[in-house]
């Protein structure tokens, strides 16, 4: 199971590199559903930080809940691959 998560979070850095490279959307094709998830996990906790340290709110709370579903997502995906 360690591997899983090292392999998942490998996938993970992955995906942010090709984000910065400009070639995700190709990327996503490829990537399975639990990467996916944890990517926007933590593209949700570095929107959330922004967020928190320009007192914005309202905007934390739904990037939160976006955080939530994707975690789910990722959750019920590590779930069925096992």
């Amino acid at each position: 199971m360690d591997q899983d998560n090292s392999d998942t979070a490998a996938a993970v850095r992955k995906l942010k590199e090709l984000m910065q490279d400009g070639s995700l959307p190709e990327a996503l094709g490829e990537a399975q559903r639990e990467e996916v998830a944890q990517y926007i996990c933590s593209m949700m906790i570095e929107l959330r930080t922004m967020a928190l340290e320009h007192e914005m709110r309202f905007l934390v709370y739904l990037i939160e809940m976006a955080f939530q579903e994707a975690y789910k997502q990722a959750e019920s995906s590590d779930k069925e691959a096992a």
